[in-house]
């Protein structure tokens, strides 16, 4: 099986200023097609992680104002991390126990990517395929 660096290797890291407001990261989330942007300080640490669902549960359902509220505002400070030796299954596990669609990935103390609970379903499903082949073969 492979493991999560295998997986997210090759991908760019996007991330965003925790002074960056919310229309900014909406409009970088679409552009790059990601449902997530990790969040920097001033030094270049990852603070915190801004998604879809702080997207609609903090400033849309909140009637904010996209220009004028910053993405440290409502973003989601609680990070859930795993290492990049780890497996799919076990992300996607720990990922369910927390109730948490994106996932930090970390080699020691630096944030190398991110994996989203599509992506852990597709190895799933692509491992449930190859058995599927190997029983019919």
């Amino acid at each position: 099986m492979r493991s999560i660096r295998e997986l997210i290797e090759g991908r760019k890291l996007f991330t965003i200023k925790e002074t960056s407001n919310i229309l900014d990261a909406a409009r970088l989330m679409v552009k790059r097609k990601i449902g997530a942007l990790p969040v920097t300080n001033q030094q270049g640490n990852i603070i915190g992680i801004f998604t879809e669902r702080d997207l609609l549960k903090r400033v849309v359902a909140s009637e904010l104002d996209v220009k004028n509220t910053l993405v440290s505002q409502v973003m989601t400070t609680k990070l859930v991390m795993a290492s990049a030796d780890e497996t799919p299954m076990y992300c996607l596990r720990k990922m369910k126990e927390k109730k948490f669609r994106h996932m930090l990935i970390a080699e020691g103390k630096q944030i190398i990517g991110i994996v989203s609970q599509r992506d852990l379903i597709e190895v799933d499903l692509e491992r449930k395929t190859n058995a599927l082949r190997s029983i019919d073969d």
